[in-house]
């Protein structure tokens, strides 16, 4: 019978007096010796000389009961831990034969070295590194090691976790945590990495939204907001300021814009300059004229650059996450912040950022008539749904000039036809 290493100290501080709290030595998993501080509180009078080897008058006896059965009680829950592991390997064992101890630590480089990995585009590939190290940091706090002790419960747990708020009362939305899981589902799914008759743990989860959220789109901006916007982020920072212009003019994400390169440019034709776009986001490859102040930046910072100048805006590139915050300030400080708040859940995005800019580019070509093939060409996108739920936001001023328009026009048509018909 393996022998209770469990017990129970006291200890002195440094001015030589026993301090006021039992500490409790215990075995971890890995069989190394640990001490931790225990919450019974200290009753009556220790041994003088500190040493639990005497006794102390009755109540310290047994406040000192008490703090034993509370380590021991810990230890075996650590012993009891360490036994279902290693049934849980016994079992998939018995079922299967020998396993390999895939080790969760592992899989984001296991997810690199895959097939999948290969074939997947340069922004996906930073979300699943980024999805599958999030889920082994996870893991790594909850004492899990290897691939066959995440059971379908483990992964509901680890779900419900992304959607609980933080001490700050910020959380994921919804569609990052299906996101999350698409992806860990996929890593799961990787030839080697689960024993054979094992289900994929993520399998057929299904992430619901909580009460009270739903999918917040951007707002476009009017005119007036537009000019009041640059005006801020002229003042504030020019690179901003040229950042914010391509965003109009070419209606692409703020990565996309951030990582231009001066290759993308078609300078052959001076009168008429292109810029070839890769998105990061989903591949997709747009072809855009540069055009208006667009034109301006862009010749303005060309005669500027560096000869190892190969991006557009360096500066932005270098630190995304500084930039991220530089670009939110000014924003911020053009209309105020606003955070997306639902019920008691705030989310880490605002409602006018960065991406609004490609909001206003595709309401104001669907507003003058385009199509959305039309549209598409320039957005990027492959479904017509995803413009007019998230993109297509036009305010009631919009339509109303646009009406006002379109009877102006018919008004003005029926004048000349009722001025064509001649006097009897």
């Amino acid at each position: 019978m393996t022998k209770n290493m469990a017990s129970v100290q006291i200890r002195k501080s440094s001015n030589g007096s026993i301090t006021r709290r039992f500490y409790g030595k215990y075995t971890d998993k890995f069989g190394r010796p640990k001490v931790k501080t225990l919450s019974v509180k200290m009753e009556g009078n220790p041994p003088t000389n500190g040493s639990m080897k005497n006794r102390g008058d009755p109540k310290f006896e047994r406040s000192k009961i008490q703090a034993q059965r509370e380590i021991d009680l810990f230890e075996s829950s650590i012993k009891m831990e360490r036994n279902r592991k290693r049934d849980l390997k016994t079992f998939f064992e018995a079922c299967h034969g020998k396993i390999e101890e895939t080790r969760i630590a592992d899989l984001p480089l296991i997810l690199a070295k895959s097939r999948m990995f290969a074939n997947s585009s340069a922004a996906d590939k930073r979300y699943k590194s980024a999805a599958a190290s999030h889920f082994a940091g996870w893991c790594k706090s909850k004492g899990f090691k290897v691939v066959y002790e995440i059971s379908h419960g483990v992964a509901l747990q680890y779900v419900a976790d992304l959607q609980a708020a933080d001490g700050k009362g910020k959380c994921f939305a919804t569609g990052t945590v299906m996101c999350k899981i698409s992806r860990i589902k996929s890593v799961f799914a990787i030839p080697g990495v689960l024993p054979d008759g094992m289900t994929n743990p993520f399998e057929k989860i299904q992430v619901e939204k909580p009460r009270g959220d739903k999918t917040v789109s951007r707002k476009p901006l009017t005119d007036e907001e537009v000019e009041k916007l640059l005006a801020v982020a002229q003042t504030e920072s020019p690179l901003i300021h040229d950042m914010i212009v391509a965003g109009l003019y070419t209606g692409q994400r703020k990565s996309d814009i951030r990582f231009l390169k001066w290759e993308d440019f078609d300078f052959e034709n001076p009168d008429k300059i292109n810029v070839r776009i890769k998105q990061r986001k989903t591949g997709a490859v747009v072809n855009l004229p540069v055009i208006g102040k667009f034109r301006d930046v862009v010749m303005r910072l060309q005669n500027a650059k560096k000869p190892y100048d190969t991006l557009v805006f360096p500066e932005a590139a270098h630190d995304e996450s500084k930039n991220d915050r530089r670009i939110q300030r000014v924003f911020d400080k053009a209309f105020g912040a606003t955070r997306i708040q639902q019920g008691n859940r705030r989310h880490r995005n605002s409602i006018i950022g960065f991406h609004c800019l490609r909001t206003t580019f595709i309401t104001r070509r669907l507003s003058d008539g385009w199509t959305v093939p039309q549209v598409s060409v320039f957005s990027g996108h492959k479904s017509a749904e995803n413009i007019y739920n998230h993109y297509f936001k036009p305010t009631g001023i919009d339509l109303h000039d646009k009406l006002e328009a379109d009877f102006a026009k018919l008004e003005k048509r029926t004048d000349n036809e009722l001025k064509a018909i001649p006097s009897s």
